[in-house]
């Protein structure tokens, strides 16, 4: 299917000044497990100096501002692509979306609402101290479709701002400059030795967290590069819209010049490991429609291939239900697939349902063990569950716009940024 999304070009803008700070591995720090705590004496911080709004970046829905689907990334590709948007589409065709997720929204639409750096991103199934030492940095980056002047139909004024009930969450690994097959490498020799549940060897444990702590520093090196100069450091600790884009004209065309730079580096598309996308049909109507369905895929050197979604458990790492291709709920509800699983009274039922929302008793019931990331990794539950837990239960959204409310944090978010604070104030 031919997608009809319009492209527009965003230039890139002085990508190549942040390439020096990306550095190179240093040999003499490859045993060392410290690491993580010292101060680099190249970037003069230390990973206590990082603040909440240094790893979750908020962005406004201003006209003509901000970062748009068409941004070029170092190699010249865009930051999510028409092919990119028309895999998704065609996904959702035989899906109760149907078309709506091209017929409502053009190319031009989809702006960049949110970013979260996660400097200690799990990479396995079981919460704990293995996910606290089996994790890799990660930046994902939340897309969502912004119109401006617009009045849905349900409405009788227009909205200065409004963002459809859809979004696109991608997600890339970061590595060091010239790490990424010693990356590759060492992810892979650790992830079989988790899983064979042997004592991971010592030479390997070792390489692997020089490898990781190097591109920690790499990214949190230029996250803190993002700041603008002269902006009390107080300001970035708390979740709120990025500080700089209530500055003067000349200080945000700055700071999404900066922001810009970093993307276009550490944002390749083939860095991208996972992209997931949730969207209501064609209607803009949630309260009447109350359908939400959720897809999943793996990003394979820059190209997007569909996967399977799955809910898998937290204590043995088995798979709890498959729910093949796609996640289809209703608000404060589960896929069928779920239900079904559940009713069968077996032991793979009876966890299932501590670990994924099926009703509004649930919200209350299962809030605090879904909402804190010591007790429930995203692989332990569903995409709709991880979703679920704003004021208002048919708002899907856990960092980016609902219509034309204010743009959402949930809770969920806020705990995890929590927990990435703790985790690098964190002695060894």
């Amino acid at each position: 299917m031919k997608f009809r999304f319009r492209a527009t070009l965003f230039p890139l803008i002085a990508a190549a000044a942040l390439a020096s700070g990306c550095g190179q591995l240093d040999p003499s720090i490859t045993l060392n497990e410290t690491v993580k705590t010292r101060g680099d004496s190249n970037t003069g911080f230390s990973w206590s100096d990082i603040a909440e709004q240094d790893l979750a970046i908020l962005l406004p829905r201003d006209e003509g501002e901000g970062i748009k689907a068409s941004l070029q990334t170092v190699s010249g590709a865009k930051l999510l692509s028409e092919q990119w948007l028309g895999v998704v589409s065609d996904a959702y065709l035989s899906t109760d979306v149907d078309s709506a997720f091209e017929d409502e929204n053009m190319y031009d639409d989809w702006s960049l609402v949110a970013i979260r750096v996660s400097p200690c991103s799990p990479m396995g199934h079981r919460p704990g101290p293995e996910a606290q030492r089996f994790c890799w940095p990660e930046l994902r980056l939340v897309w969502q479709p912004v119109l401006y002047d617009f009045k849905p139909q349900w409405s009788s004024i227009s909205f200065s701002s409004y963002s459809d009930d859809r979004a696109i969450h991608a997600l890339y690994r970061v590595h060091a400059n010239g790490t990424r097959d010693q990356t590759e490498v060492a992810i892979q020799e650790m992830t079989e030795a988790i899983r064979s549940g042997a004592e991971v060897p010592a030479e390997l444990r070792n390489r692997f967290n020089a490898l990781r702590d190097a591109a920690v520093e790499t990214i949190l090196t230029q996250v803190l590069a993002l700041r603008g100069q002269g902006i009390n450091v107080d300001a970035f600790k708390s979740l709120d819209l990025r500080i700089e884009t209530f500055g003067e004209d000349g200080e945000r065309r700055a700071f999404y010049q900066r922001l810009s730079a970093m993307l276009a580096i550490f944002a390749e598309p083939t860095r991208l490991h996972t992209l997931t996308s949730f969207s209501l049909p064609e209607g803009r109507n949630p309260t009447t429609i109350d359908i939400w369905v959720f897809l999943a895929f793996d990003g394979l050197d820059g190209l997007l291939v569909q996967k399977s979604i799955e809910v898998v458990s937290p204590k043995s790492g088995q798979v709890l239900v498959d729910l093949g291709t796609e996640e289809t709920v209703a608000a404060a509800g589960a896929d069928q697939r779920v239900l079904d699983v559940i009713a069968n009274g077996t032991d793979v039922g009876d966890e299932l349902a501590e670990q994924v929302l099926t009703n509004g008793d649930d919200r209350v019931s299962l809030s605090d063990k879904i909402n804190d990331p010591k007790r429930t990794l995203v692989p332990n539950t569903s995409c709709a569950t991880c979703h679920s837990f704003n004021d208002l239960t048919f708002n899907f959204h856990s960092l980016s716009y609902f219509e034309n409310l204010d743009i959402t944090i949930a809770k969920r978010v806020r705990n995890d940024v929590l927990y990435d604070l703790e985790w690098l104030r964190a002695s060894p």
